[in-house]
Formats: C-alpha cells, structure tokens, sequence
C-alpha cells in the first residue's frame, strides 16, 4: 500500500491500518527485546539461586569449622589424659604388676590371661582381651573391683561371674569372680 493510497482511505480504515501497524512493531519489540530479556533474567536467576546455596554450604561449612576449632581449643588440655587411658605396649609388665599390687592389697588371690592372640587392630590402638579370675573374701573383691575401676587405664568389663566358695564357718563368705575385659593398648 502507497501512501496515496493511505490516505485516500476513510478514517477508520486508516484507523485500523495504524492499530495494525502499532501492533506489528509491539510484537517485533516483543519478540527481538522483551522475550530474549526475559529468558537472560530467567538464567540469571537461576545462577544467582545456585551461587546462594553454594554460599551458604561454605558458610555453613566455615561455621562448623569455626566450632571445630572451638571445641579442639577446649579438649586439648585434656588430650595427654586421654592418652594415659591406653596401656602402653612396651609397659605391659607394670600393668600387670599393677593388677597384683591392688590383688595384694585386698587380701585376694588372681589369675590373669593377657589374650594377645585375640587381639584387634583399630585406628590407633590394639583392642587385647583380658580374662582374669579373683577368689577372696566378698568386700575385698567389692575394693579390689572398686580400685580397678580407679585406674587411668580404660578396662572395658564384657561379663563378670560370681560364685561363692563353701569354706569354714567361721571365716567371712568368700566368692570367686570371673571377669572377661578388653584392654586397649597404643
């Protein structure tokens, strides 16, 4: 259509004609600007979105690593009695000699049996399992069980059995006690 021809239309033909047009360059703005736009703000949202999860794992990592620190500062004063709890490979014979002084002391006789063939390798330190029998009068195994529990070493008590011992009538009531343990030796 010519411009003579445009104008020489009645007015709401050329009416029509300028709405049509109007709309033809509001869709080509739409479709060249508005639709490619929005599909950039959608992607960027979607970056922005993963930028803040990833944000907040490393803040949330930063803050537990932060606690860490914390709680590393608090027990480290502790740590040499921590390492006290292992019994020590090469001083097994002071251990042992420490199970029979505290026997002594009570007045009580024992067995011992150190299973090193069964022992376990963790981490750090060697699970060893210890079966040891104590025969005496009862509130002397009651002082003797009490000092064993007294020690630094950790003795970890699997199954303990008692039984009593017939003797005289005049003597107090004696037991026997079997106790199956696990030692932990670094």
């Amino acid at each position: 259509m010519s411009v003579n021809n445009f104008i020489k239309l009645n007015l709401k033909n050329r009416i029509i004609a300028n709405i049509i047009i109007v709309l033809f360059f509001m869709s080509a703005i739409a479709y060249l600007i508005i639709l490619p736009t929005l599909s950039d703000i959608k992607g960027m949202e979607s970056e922005i979105e993963a930028q803040r999860v990833d944000l907040e794992k490393k803040y949330i990592k930063g803050q537990s690593l932060k606690k860490l620190a914390e709680n590393l500062k608090k027990i480290e004063p502790n740590m040499a009695v921590f390492d006290q709890v292992f019994i020590n490979q090469g001083r097994a014979l002071e251990f042992i000699t420490t199970l029979e002084d505290i026997a002594n002391r009570h007045s009580i006789s024992q067995k011992l049996n150190l299973m090193t063939e069964k022992s376990i390798v963790a981490n750090s330190y060697t699970k060893t399992p210890l079966n040891f029998i104590v025969e005496g009068a009862f509130i002397d195994v009651m002082g003797y069980l009490a000092d064993i529990e007294n020690l630094n070493y950790y003795i970890n008590i699997n199954s303990m059995e008692i039984s009593t011992i017939k003797g005289k009538e005049e003597s107090p009531s004696r037991v026997s006690v079997q106790i199956l343990a696990n030692t932990y030796w670094k």
